[in-house]
Formats: C-alpha cells, structure tokens, sequence
C-alpha cells in the first residue's frame, strides 16, 4: 500500500452507540493479539490527532479574532454618535418612548378610522334602504312594495305582524280545508255494505274503528282458542277423529258469529261518523269567519306600520350623512400629525437598531477571544478512550452452533404454526360426524358425489333424477338410507309433511327433494313433491317439465290441484311415474313471501297432506326467512341439507337458529356432495360409510342386482 494506514483497510471499523456520544471501535484479525494491538493503537492515534488540530486552529481563531475586535470598536463609536445627535435635533419626546403604535397620535388616529368605516358601512346601508322607501312612499305603492324592501321587512314590528298574518292564514287555510274534508268524508264503502247487510269481514277488520272495538276483539280471541285447541287435538287424535270433527262445527258457528259482531260493529261506526260530521261543520264555519275578520285588521296594522318605518329610515340616513361628514374632516387632520410621526420614527428605529447590532457584535467577538485565549494553550480535546481493548479469548465469528440451533428452532416453529393455521382456516362442514359433534343437530345421512358414479350424472337433470334411472350404488342406498331416518326421527306415521331447506344456494336441496320423492314412490307410496322456491325454481327442470302451471295457479288464481300436478316422462319406470305427483312453481310473482305465508298456502298444505301418503317440499334457502317460515312452521318436520366440503359450520348454525326462531321442527341435516376418501381420512368411525361405498362399486361392476 501506499500509505501504512492503508493496510488496516477492512480490519477497522467504527460504529456510534445509538442515544451516546460514545464510538465503539472494532479490529479483526486472525491473531488475537493483533486484533487488540490494532485497536488500542488507532485509537491513542486519534487523539493525538484531535489534540494537534486543536491547538493549531485556536490560535489562528485568536488572531483573526483580535483583528475583528479593532474594527468592531470604531463602528460601534460611530452608530451611538449617530442616534445621539438625531435624538437631539427631531425635537420629539416619544422617538425611543415605546411603539409608535402606543403615541397619542396613533391612538386618535386608530379611534378615528374605526368610527369613521363604520359610519361610511350604516350610511350606504341606510343609503340604499331610504332610496328605496323613498321611492314606493312617492310612487303610492301598496303594502308589498313596501315590504319588498330588505330593510322595512326586517323591522321586528314588521315581521311579529307578518308572523301573526301568516299563522292566521294558515289557521284559515286549515280550517278550511278540515270542512272540505269533512263535508267530502263518506262513510268507508265496507261499512255501507255492511250496513246494507253484505259483510266482507277482511276490509271491514282493516278499518281501526271496527278492529279496536271490544265486541270483535272478544270474538277473534274465542276464534285464536278454539283453533287453537283444534291443532293441539289434531296432533293427540288425528285429523278424522269424532272430537276433532265436533271442534271444527263450534269453529264454524264462532265463525259465523264473528262475522255478524263485525257487522254490527261496522253499523255502529257508520252512525258515529254521520253524527260527528254534522257537529264540525257548524263550529268550522264559525271559525274561519273569526279568522278572516282578525287577518283583515292585522293588515291594516301591517300597511301603517310599513310607513312609518319607511320615514325612519329617510331621516335615519340623513343623520348618518352628516355624522360621516364630521369624521371626514377630523381624520384628514390627524393623518397629516401620523405621517410625519411615522417619517421620524421610521428613521430613528434605523439608527437605533444599528447601534444595537454593533454592541452584539463587539460582545460576541470578546466572549470568543477570553475563550479561545483560555483553552489554547492547554492541549485538551473533548475526545478520550473509554475502555482499551483486550486481547479476545474466543472467536467471534462464525458461531456455526448457534445458527444450527436457532435454524432447528425456527423449522420446527414454523411447521407448528403452519399446521395449526391450516387447521383452523377451513371451518366448513365435511362429514356427519362433524354435524352431531359441533352443530348440535342430527346427522339424518349422506349422499356421495352422484357424478363420480353415473356417468348421467354430470348435468343438474342427471343428478336430480339419479334415483329414477339407478337403483343400485351407494347413492341411492344413501337416499333409502335418509328416508329410513327421517321416518324414524318422529312418531311413527308422523313425518308426511317435509320441508327441505339448506344455509345458502347451491348446496344441493332440489337434489335431495326429487331423489327422495322418487324413492318414497319406488315404495308404492303416494307423493307429492312440490316446488316451493318461487325465487329459483329448478324441480321443473330436474324432471324436464313445464315450469307453468303450478302453485302460484293455484294459490292465485285458486285453479284445482288435479290440473296442475304433473308425472315423469319415463315409460320405463310405471310405479313412479303412477306414484310421484308434482307441482312445478307456476309463474313467477313479485311477492313470494307474502303468498307463500298466506291462508292460501296453508290451506293447502293442510289438504295435501290429507290426500298423499308424503309431501315434499323444495324451498329456498334459509336466508329467505319469510319464505321459510310458514312452510317450516306447518310441516311435520325439516331438512337441512349442507355441501360437503363447502358449507360452513357458522351458515348452518345461524340456519339452525334462525328456524328455529319460526318454531321449526328441525329434524336433522344431511351432507351433500361427500367423497369416500374424505370419509376415509375421518377415523374408524365412518370405515363403514367407506367400506359401503366400495361394496356397491364392486357389486355394480359384477353386474350384482338391486340390493336396497
């Protein structure tokens, strides 16, 4: 190298501590000795360095220093004989006093100004406001032009009159529109019916009146009762029995005995409205006559008062005229007394300033030489070794140890961590078990992915008419499977009326209803299945059917359901083709949750399940509640279909709830869409749904025949 310090490139180092004023110095080297040799030799270097700089820049610093000093001396002289001398000759006792702003002059002169703008603000305000007046006053205008005006308008005589005129007006125009009103108001066409004889109880209980009265409230509660009891009595003795038949003849009198209290109830309400109209039109009548008189006078009042405050702004503006005329001139005055103050002060401050800024000069430039003077002779430096290096007992780097075990720590954290995210990430649902365990409801089966056995099975038709062309498989032993359970979840004979609903769309409800429609009819039993998703119908296009005609026909427009049941078109299969009754949607309706919670729907419900051995219904999802809720609440028991896989636990928990809130009988849930190696990797406690899967394979593949 060049220079010897060069060879110390890459060996040294320096790095400040952080929130000190400390400096750590660090050497590397292969022999230990060395390395503290070159530390605590670069740093006594260092400071013998800072120590030499020192000194030989304080003595330069006081002699230029003392070269300063001379000429600040002469300047300063020179600046005080200046200020003294204009001091003496301007005649003027405030220069140097305070600001010029705390003279007399500047006050009078600030008070002056002040009054003066606000004085010119009034009068071009009055100004513009006694023009005006002046010229409706002249011209004889009426009362608007008048109060056109911004400035009469806003008198507060003017605006108490106006306020009082405009709540008399509109006193009157209430008034007046209450009799016309009244003299229009007839008595609600129901209640003319009904006091010609004609009662049409639906309008007539829309009227607040009629529905309030205690007659009829006391009749609709012994109606609520009495079905009441009916329902209890259907669910102990079926629908047939003696005492079920005797209740519904009491229901039919108190029905007819409602009917006539609602009449009679509507004749009294006719009587009251002619009596009370003719009573307000004498008072009314009276009244506006009242108000009109006190509206006449109040203008009156209006007109004079607008005058006079129309002459008060003239003279109003004449005194502010004179007044700014006044200040005018005082302010002119005392302007020229401001400016030539203004002159001498302006100056003085100059020279005053000057001889301030010397005297801070000449000061600093002593304080620095006692400085400099004091501390160039002593050699001292604000730089000292804090800590002398020793000779190192151990390597410092590599530590190959320690990075091996923070590596394996790090690995083994990280696979942990990985684990349990991945874990805790997917929380949907994917066998039965999880169904029992961690939502608390019953697990009624499964259904296996239908398209990885049936090759029909790949479109939306295939799957939902799986059971109707394959009896074999484990997919439809899955379906015979859920039938079996859904019957034994409640009393025997019992479970005719099903509704089958899942947490959210897409989760295979329309599949489960038409499999299972047709295995119940493979039975010989006689079903209805019924489209009641009037928001995505799709049992129409399971079956190739017609989407119209169907239950909003019925319900609508009342057509007879031996018109609008529909059978597959499947030659091949007479038992279900003469068993499976449907019922597609119908049309599509504007207000489905309405209609389907109407007496319509539960009419029918109640009829069907009179004339079927099971009925079926495929609704919407659960978030359209006020779809669910009546055909929840009126069937014999619900299905809650999830996908396996899809699903989450928290949609099927807040299903659960939610129909459960309408009184639901909730029977249990059934995973869709289950592959076998998902119930493989569940445990010994579904070897059995695995082993079942693989035994109808093989057994469909030796040509085996129906084994369900």
């Amino acid at each position: 190298p060049g220079e010897p310090w060069e060879r110390l490139r890459g060996l040294v180092s320096a790095e400040r501590m952080e929130d000190t004023h400390l400096v750590t110095l660090t050497a590397r080297h292969t022999d230990p000795n060395t390395a503290a040799l070159i530390a605590n030799v670069v740093s006594d270097a260092f400071v013998a360095h800072r120590i030499a700089t020192h000194k030989s820049s304080a003595q330069e610093t006081f002699e230029m220093l003392q070269q300063q000093k001379d000429n600040q001396e002469l300047a300063l002289a020179e600046a005080e004989d200046e200020l003294e001398e204009f001091r003496t000759t301007s005649r003027i006792p405030q220069l140097g006093a305070g600001p010029e702003s705390d003279t007399p002059i500047s006050d009078r002169l600030k008070r002056l100004t002040d009054q003066y703008t606000s004085i010119q603000m009034l009068q071009l305000e009055a100004s513009v406001a006694a023009q005006a007046a002046a010229t409706a006053l002249e011209n004889g205008a009426g009362i608007d032009a008048l109060l056109e005006v911004r400035a009469i308008r806003s008198a507060s005589a003017i605006e108490d009159l106006e306020d009082e005129i405009a709540e008399v007006t509109l006193n009157i125009d209430s008034a007046k529109r209450a009799a016309a009103q009244n003299n229009l108001a007839r008595i609600p066409q129901p209640i003319e019916a009904a006091v010609d004889g004609q009662v049409d109880v639906d309008a007539l209980l829309a009227i607040p009146s009629i529905a309030s009265a205690a007659p009829v409230r006391a009749a609709q509660g012994r109606l609520r009762d009495i079905d009441l009891v009916i329902r209890n009595a259907q669910r102990t003795y079926g629908p047939k029995h003696p005492r079920v038949t005797q209740l519904e003849m009491n229901r039919d009198y108190l029905e007819a005995e409602f009917k006539e209290t609602v009449r009679g109830a509507a004749v009294v309400d006719a009587g009251l409205r002619k009596q009370r109209a003719e009573e307000d039109s004498l008072d009314r009548e009276q009244r506006i006559a009242d108000l009109e008189d006190r509206k006449e006078l109040l203008e009156g009042r209006l007109r004079e008062t607008a005058v006079r405050v129309a002459k008060a702004l003239q003279a109003e503006h004449e005194q502010l005229l004179s007044r700014e005329e006044q200040i005018e001139r005082a302010l002119e005055g005392q302007n020229e007394l401001a400016l030539d103050l203004a002159r001498q002060s302006h100056r003085y401050q100059r020279l005053e300033r000057n001889a301030e800024r010397q005297t801070r000069l000449y000061s600093v430039i002593l304080a620095r030489m006692k400085e400099v003077d004091l501390s160039k002779g002593t050699g001292a430096t604000s730089t000292t070794i804090a800590e002398r290096a020793e000779t190192p007992r151990h390597f410092t780097s590599p530590n190959r140890q320690r990075a091996l075990v923070a590596g394996g720590m790090l690995g083994i954290i990280l696979g942990l961590g990985l684990a349990y995210l991945l874990e805790h990430l997917d929380d949907t649902v994917k066998v039965p078990e999880e169904v029992e365990e961690r939502l608390g409801m019953a697990a009624l089966g499964y259904v296996p992915r239908i398209a990885a056995e049936n090759g029909s099975g790949n479109g939306f038709s295939g799957r939902a008419s799986y059971a109707l062309h394959s009896t074999r498989g484990s997919a439809s032993e899955a379906f015979r499977t859920i039938r079996t359970n859904v019957y034994f979840s409640g009393e025997l004979g019992q479970m005719k009326a099903l509704h089958v609903t899942s947490p959210a769309p897409g989760e295979g409800k329309t599949i489960l209803a038409t499999n299972l429609a047709i295995t119940l009819a493979r039975e010989g039993r006689k079903v209805l299945l019924v489209d009641a998703d009037l928001r995505r119908p799709m049992v129409g296009e399971a079956f190739g059917l017609d989407k119209e005609p169907g239950l909003t026909n019925l319900l609508v427009e009342g057509e007879r359901l031996e018109d609008l049941v529909q059978t597959v078109h499947d030659d091949e299969n007479e038992e279900v083709k003469e068993n499976l009754h449907i019922l597609t949607a119908g049309k599509s309706t504007p207000n489905p949750a309405e209609l389907l919670g109407g007496q319509a729907m539960a009419a029918f419900m109640k009829r069907v399940a009179e004339q079927y051995d099971a009925v079926i219904y495929d609704s919407c999802p659960v978030p359209f509640l006020a779809d669910n809720a009546p055909l929840s609440a009126n069937a014999s028991g619900t299905i809650l279909v999830l996908r396996s896989g899809s699903t989450r636990r928290e949609a099927a928990r807040r299903a659960r709830k939610q129909l459960q809130t309408v009184h639901g009988n909730l029977i249990g849930a059934v995973v869709n869409e289950v592959r076998p190696k998902t119930l493989k990797g569940y445990g010994y406690r579904y070897n059995y749904y695995y082993q079942y899967h693989q035994y109808y394979s093989q057994y469909e593949g030796n040509g085996g025949s129906d084994a369900g």
